[in-house]
């Protein structure tokens, strides 16, 4: 696969502020480079120690290396939509699709201090709102300090087990609700959805459950954190699948094929 080096290097400032990495910058060259040559570029491939699919990109799951080789191979100009986006950094589901295939989407992420850094790196659509089964509710958000990637809606967050054990306070603010119909309308989404990545903290089911995925908007592969869709997405035509870089299957899997 080639990709076009110049709208990559335009990353390099905000990856090495993430990263801490200081990265080369070579915005001029308008050239083509393999894929792997394109991101070992912009620091997304490591050299030598540790395993290779880790070093190559960055999502703790390797779900972003599952849409790039398995799914949509040589793909550019898809679009996603990432749900818990955190910081939108290298650890992002999107961000290799963003800034190395050219895709467009949106990232949603309620918590204050992961927006704040998702607003500086990322170009793509940003929401602060929760996806959620009803739109313009108001929600209590809890946020763990400690760990921010386990904050969610209270109500639905699945963490309070691993609070009690680890005497995690959380701390609580209010946050607007939407749901996932309203919030690709409001953006303008295509009518392919190519990826919906779904790392919510117990409210996935409350997502999709309304959701009409006959109407508007075909969802071709969504990754969801834990079994709860399971049987609901495989009664709207998904199958599950396996992501052969995950082998530990925190998240599932699913592909619509129409």
């Amino acid at each position: 696969m080639w990709v076009d080096v110049t709208s990559l290097e335009r990353g390099a400032r905000s990856l090495w502020r993430a990263t801490g990495k200081r990265l080369p910058t070579r915005a001029a060259e308008a050239v083509r480079v393999p894929a792997k040559q394109a991101l070992r570029r912009l620091g997304l491939l490591g050299g030598g120690a540790g395993d290779a699919g880790i070093a190559e990109f960055g999502h703790h799951a390797q779900n972003d290396r599952w849409i790039v080789e398995s799914v949509f191979p040589g793909l550019r100009g898809g679009f996603f939509v990432e749900a818990g986006a955190c910081g939108g950094g290298v650890g992002s589901v999107s961000y290799v699709l963003e800034r190395a295939f050219g895709w467009t989407g949106i990232c949603v992420e309620p918590g204050e201090e992961y927006f704040r850094l998702l607003k500086q790196e990322r170009t793509c659509a940003k929401d602060q709102r929760c996806l959620a089964g009803r739109s313009g509710d108001r929600v209590e958000w809890l946020s763990y300090p400690n760990d921010l990637a386990r904050s969610g809606i209270q109500s639905l967050n699945k963490n309070g087990t691993w609070a009690e054990q680890h005497h995690a306070k959380g701390r609580t603010s209010t946050r607007e609700t939407v749901t996932l119909a309203d919030l690709l309308e409001q953006h303008h989404a295509p009518a392919t959805v190519n990826y919906l990545a779904l790392d919510v903290e117990g409210a996935e089911r409350t997502i999709l459950q309304p959701f009409d995925f006959d109407g508007k908007w075909n969802i071709v592969a969504i990754s969801v954190e834990g079994p709860k869709c399971d049987e609901l997405l495989e009664a709207r035509g998904y199958t599950q699948i396996q992501n052969p870089f995950q082998p530990r299957s925190v998240d599932h899997y699913f592909i619509r094929h129409n």
